[in-house]
């Protein structure tokens, strides 16, 4: 099985949450609904190791600063009742694409760690492994606007449908999770040569509306390189992901949601 790159983001918009504790470390908390199996107060750490263990993910690096030392007991456990294989590389840089530069030239799963899902991702790899393309993005079919949707006619201004944070079926969610295949870096060297200037970071984020340069990386991939998708299917029930990257969706974190898209994998725990 391919290795997974575990990485992290920064937590600068995440501070109220927790200042100087690591977003893998952070509970998720209590299932209010009562069951015969109790799950409460599971870590990110813990959620996202169920997942890979159910997926017979059992290579892991995880890639950070130094604020993943953090880590080091809390992994040696878990890797050891799971038999998952896990090494910490500590980098300069931080969630980003030039992190990448530091790995071996080989196939990657790029796994951001503030995401969780149900998704069957032995069936990704799988699909990954049927086509000669540089690699797969997974996604979601449907996406639920976090605002209200508004038509209007042209000419005349005139409001012609209103809805209220939409569901819309027919469009596909990036989940932020991809495949790389022997043959990336060559890529991602004449990204960081032509494209990408960290002395500029902020500007070129802001123009194309990303957060980090590994976004803008995969666009990079997608234009210049042949990357196909694969419409995630879960492992048991309906396909979920969660993104738990802003400070809005941990106050508003409906804990019952989490832990009723992962029983499945939990259930293995």
């Amino acid at each position: 099985m391919r290795q997974l790159i575990l990485m992290f983001p920064e937590r600068d918009g995440l501070i109220p949450v927790s200042e100087y504790l690591h977003p893998a470390l952070w509970v998720v908390g209590e299932k209010t609904q009562q069951e015969k199996k109790n799950y409460s107060n599971f870590s990110m750490l813990e959620l996202l190791y169920a997942e890979f263990n159910a997926n017979k993910l059992n290579r892991i690096n995880i890639i950070g600063d130094h604020s993943i030392e953090q880590l080091q007991t809390w992994v040696n456990q878990i890797s050891n009742e799971y038999n998952i294989k896990t090494t910490l590389q500590i980098l300069h840089e931080k969630y980003s694409a030039e992190q990448l530069i530091n790995l071996e030239d080989e196939d990657l799963i790029i796994y951001p760690g503030h995401i969780l899902t149900n998704a069957n991702l032995s069936d990704f790899v799988n699909f990954d492994l049927s086509h000669n393309g540089l690699g797969t993005l997974l996604v979601m079919r449907g996406v639920k606007y976090r605002v209200g949707i508004t038509e209007i006619e042209k000419g005349t201004q005139d409001v012609l449908r209103f809805r209220e944070k939409p569901f819309i079926h027919d469009k596909l969610a990036y989940t932020s999770i991809f495949t790389l295949k022997k043959g990336w870096k060559k890529y991602l060297i004449q990204f960081l040569s032509q494209v990408w200037d960290p002395t500029t970071t902020k500007s070129i984020l802001r123009k194309h509306g990303y957060k980090s340069s590994l976004h803008l990386f995969v666009k990079f991939l997608i234009k210049n390189g042949d990357m196909k998708i694969y419409e995630m299917e879960s492992t048991k029930t309906v396909p979920w992901f969660k993104d738990l990257s802003q400070l809005e969706t941990w106050m508003k974190l409906n804990t019952d949601e989490i832990y009723d898209n992962l029983k499945s994998v939990l259930e293995q725990y």
